[in-house]
């Protein structure tokens, strides 16, 4: 019974040995880093005083999804720049898969060159987690 019992431990040390310390534990393989793109062709580049713009914004999340759930918003300003609406939320997008598609409509109230500017904060999810990031954009535009 004695050399069982040693044959019995020695199969299982070798067993942890192999599996490794993450087997017994039962820890996950790491997942893949979220993170997004974003894109905005189809901006209206050039216009007239007075004309309307449109800002298109198309936010692509990597490793993950954005959930309706989650916190969104997008803060848009820009001196020279009336917008139609100013505070993006999630339900103002169009979704395009697991993208989401904003396309804001704006005036310009003086000539020259400006920027649309947007700030902004929304969260990506997988399986596991959620995780915040923060949104930055600004275009140059003409306006004669």
């Amino acid at each position: 019974q004695t050399m069982i019992r040693a044959s019995l431990l020695f199969l299982i040390g070798l067993c942890v040995s192999l599996a490794g310390p993450a087997a017994l534990a039962g820890e996950k393989k790491p997942l893949p880093k979220m993170s997004y793109e974003v894109t905005t062709d189809g901006t209206t580049r050039e216009l007239k005083v007075g004309e309307d713009g449109t800002f298109a914004i198309l936010l692509r999340p990597i490793n993950g999804i954005i959930k309706k759930e989650t916190p969104f918003n997008l803060a848009l300003s820009g001196d020279g720049i009336t917008w139609s609406k100013a505070k993006l939320k999630y339900d103002d997008a169009k979704k395009d898969k697991e993208a989401l598609r904003f396309a804001p409509t704006f005036k310009a109230t003086q000539a020259g060159e400006l920027q649309l500017k947007g700030d902004g904060a929304f969260f990506i999810c997988n399986a596991e987690l959620c995780q915040r990031f923060k949104l930055a954009l600004s275009e140059a535009i003409k306006t004669k």
